[in-house]
Parts: C-alpha cells; structure tokens; sequence
C-alpha cells in the first residue's frame, strides 16, 4: 500500500522486527518466530513469523507468511493459569489431609488405648456387662477411624511424594499365609472360604514387606466385604509368562459394571456413590493399593462384572524378582 511498516507503526516493539529480519538475513530464513502487532485501533494481537528471502524482479525480497496467534496464546494462558490453580488446590488438599490425620491420630490412639483398659476391667469391673460391650465398640470404631486416617495420610504422603520404600527380601508364600491369617475370622464371620491355589517353589520378592502385605490386605478385605455368605475368596502368587511377579485376589461376589471401574479405582471414589450404600468405605483401598503398586513400578488391574465377582491382579516388574530363593505355598 505504499507505506512502510514504521509508517504504519505496526510493530509493538521496533526491536522484534529488527531481530527478525538479522535472523532472516543471517539464516535465509525463520521459522515460528512469535511478534506482536498493533491494529490501528491499537490493540495488540500475538503474531507467529515465518519467511525467507527470495529474487523477485532482480531485487531481494524479503516473503513472510504471517499467521494471527492471539486466541490461541490466550487459551494457553488460561490453561497454564487453569493447571496452576488445581496444582495450588491438590497441594492444598493434600497438606490439609495430612495435617488432619497428624492432629486425629493423638487422640485416637488415647480413646483405643482407653477403651481398651475398660474393657479389659484393668483398673477393677466396670459394674455392669453393658460397660464392657460399649467399650469394646468404641475400641472397634476408633481401630477404624484411625485405620481409614492413615490410609489418607498414605495417600497424602504418596501425592506430595514424600513416602519412601523400605525394600527386603520378601518370602511370599509365608507372607501370603499371614495376610490370610489376618483375615480369616472377618471372613469366617461372613460366611466365606479362603483358597489359596498351590504353587511350588516360588521366588522371593524384593519389595517393601510392610506396604505389600497392605496392598493384599485391602484387596482381600474389599473381596471378603463385597462377597455374599457362601461365596469364595480366592488369592494366588507366581511368575507370568513375561517374568513379572503375579499376585491375583478373586472372589465371587457382587462385581463392579464395566463403566465404574475407574471410579471405583479414584481416591475416595465409590461403585456406588449413592448414600443409601449398603457397604461402608470411604473408597481408599483399592486407589491406594494400585498407587503402591505403582510406587514399586509395578500395576494393578481390575476385571469385573455384576453378579460374577471381581479379578484384582498386581503386577510387579522382573527386577524385582529374586531367583534361587524359593518358598511354597
């Protein structure tokens, strides 16, 4: 139109332009070099340059396909500013968990411990058999509290990154025997089998002991809760074909539908969100038991369907199997 660019004042900053065209004069070319531009009106738009020089008519010209980036920059900047606040947030809530669960665990353990005495009679009887039994169910109902608190403080603690491992050699098929002790009378009591299926000369595990034996604790705890009286839980352990160590729980019990599993599987996520929910949980154990999977490099899936029961595997990786030390279960 006649008229240069300085006439025109079309660059917001003179100096964008002139370290565009050294890198063009330089280079021969310039690929997504970002600019801003000012309308006459004076608004500022976010340009992205690309160009280089060509022969036109005997004469060096300078070709530049210039391309409007303003809408895009601005849903970047609010993405970025998006994914700040949420980070801000989860670091909130996870700071806010973990300083409850420090503030709630002091008392707990002093309303266990008490009860505890009570209903033991340390001190002398209580006086009437009424006493007893309502100090055991404050004892039950704080062992649960305070286990639900430190499975948020885990949670807490693997968010912010701050849980570390404390790895062993583990013997697998003696721990297996002692997670399943631990839950046999909750299954007896509900009218469950336990089966283990046999196998032989199984290598040990390097793990962390304690954080394993949560991981098959939850699993067989959510089997045994969510299975109906007469049903069977069912836990094995061994190599698969591509060398990881193996550890599926299953039972046969009400299952999941396909579409809540991943809900099932989100921190404090449940199946059935409803409030009317027959089982209590606050939906910790299986998003925690995969994070600590995940925690030692390993996975867990989950396989189910309503009315057919549910398939947990963990999956941990073939370094951490140890060969030549072997155990049975």
């Amino acid at each position: 139109i006649g008229k240069t660019v300085f006439e025109l004042g079309l660059w917001r900053e003179p100096r964008q332009r002139l370290k565009l065209v050294k890198k063009i004069m330089r280079d021969g070319n310039v690929r997504d070099f970002v600019g801003e531009l000012m309308t006459k009106d004076g608004v500022i738009l976010s340009f992205l340059f690309s160009g280089e020089t060509i022969e036109l008519d005997g004469k060096h010209r300078m070709l530049l396909v210039i391309t409007d980036i303003t809408e895009r920059q601005k849903a970047e900047i609010s993405l970025k500013e998006a994914k700040e606040q949420s980070d801000l947030a989860n670091r909130t809530k996870t700071e806010f968990l973990a300083n409850m669960s420090h503030e709630l665990r002091t008392p707990l353990n002093s309303i266990i411990g008490f009860s505890e005495i009570m209903a033991g009679e340390t001190f002398g009887p209580l006086g009437r058999p009424q006493y007893q039994e309502y100090a055991r169910d404050i004892k039950e109902s704080g062992a649960h509290l305070l286990h639900l608190i430190n499975d948020i403080l885990d949670v807490s603690r693997i968010e912010s990154d701050e849980l570390a491992l404390s790895e062993t050699r583990i013997d697998v098929a003696h721990l297996i025997g002692s997670c399943r002790r631990l839950v046999s009378g909750r299954a007896q009591k509900a009218g469950l089998r336990i089966e283990m299926e046999p196998q032989d000369d199984l290598p040990a595990l390097l793990a962390d002991e304690r954080r394993l034996k949560q991981i098959l604790i939850n699993l067989l705890s959510n089997a045994i809760k969510f299975t109906p009286e007469g049903g069977t839980v069912t836990i094995k352990a061994g190599l698969n074909s591509d060398g990881r160590y193996q550890f599926t729980i299953s039972d046969t019990g009400i299952g999941i539908a396909p579409e809540n599993i991943e809900t099932a599987l989100s921190t404090f996520g449940q199946a059935d969100g409803s409030l009317a929910r027959i089982h209590e949980g606050a939906g910790l154990g299986l998003p925690l038991s995969r994070s600590l999977a995940e925690l030692h490099g390993g996975e867990l899936l989950l396989e189910s369907a309503p009315g057919v029961g549910t398939t947990v595997t963990v999956f941990f990786p073939p370094e951490r199997v140890i060969l030549g030390m072997t155990s049975s279960l």
